[in-house]
């Protein structure tokens, strides 16, 4: 068995909830711009701290529009992963797929364990064998928590924040959440330090329709 093709037998009623789900628009700026703070007030005040502090996250005013916001992860900030801990101040809302299945998933040696590279096939791009979508949680957090996973993932440079489409099979409703995509142009010049990913096999020689990040993962050989 290749060494990143681990078996996910606890999720695969969710592989075949994944074909059925419809493909909806992305909203392009889905925060309006209308609101102003004191900027003597708490907010105003960390708004302009991470104005000087913090130019990995460009949306700060738009983000502090609403105090909460779903962002969905699917590597080492997940429940009992090695960055969990960043999310100690947000709420866990549920496991979720993303609607869209047009993703790579890689591993990449980090500093101290394997951490998880998604890539998404560009509008003009040829579609592959290997793409899917991508299995993660979801979670509520705050303006504060957002900007220090900016930091983590340095935003804009090696990920982009985005808005994406998620499933939630338990419920079966779709919704929106914040999620950090692989850069494509940092990602392609590191392409030789990445593993492939693989995926569940289903039987008669087909592969999941989704990508699910494991502890085994993190701590495989690359």
């Amino acid at each position: 068995m290749n060494k990143w093709n681990f078996q996910t037998n606890s999720i695969l009623k969710q592989i075949q909830t994944v074909n059925k789900i419809p493909e909806e628009p992305r909203t392009k700026n889905p925060l309006p711009w209308d609101k102003v703070y004191d900027e003597y007030s708490e907010a105003g005040k960390w708004l302009q701290q991470k104005a000087k502090e913090n130019s990995l996250t460009p949306d700060v005013h738009e983000l502090n529009q609403y105090y909460l916001q779903h962002v969905f992860v699917y590597g080492s900030l997940k429940r009992g992963f090695r960055n969990s801990g960043l999310m100690k101040d947000s709420m866990f809302v549920s496991e979720a797929l993303t609607v869209r299945k047009n993703f790579r998933m890689f591993g990449c040696k980090g500093y101290h364990c394997n951490f998880p590279v998604v890539l998404e096939r560009q509008e003009d791009a040829v579609e592959r064998n290997s793409e899917a979508a991508i299995h993660g949680e979801v979670f509520l957090c705050d303006r504060k928590t957002i900007g220090n996973l900016d930091i983590l993932e340095r935003n804009g440079v090696m990920y982009t924040r985005e808005i994406q489409r998620v499933y939630n099979p338990d419920i079966n409703k779709t919704f929106e959440v914040w999620m950090y995509i692989s850069n494509t142009n940092y990602w392609y010049s590191e392409m030789d330090k990445l593993a492939p990913v693989g995926r569940e096999d289903v039987g008669e020689g087909k592969k999941a329709d989704m990508y699910y990040w494991m502890e085994e993962h993190e701590r495989a050989l690359i």
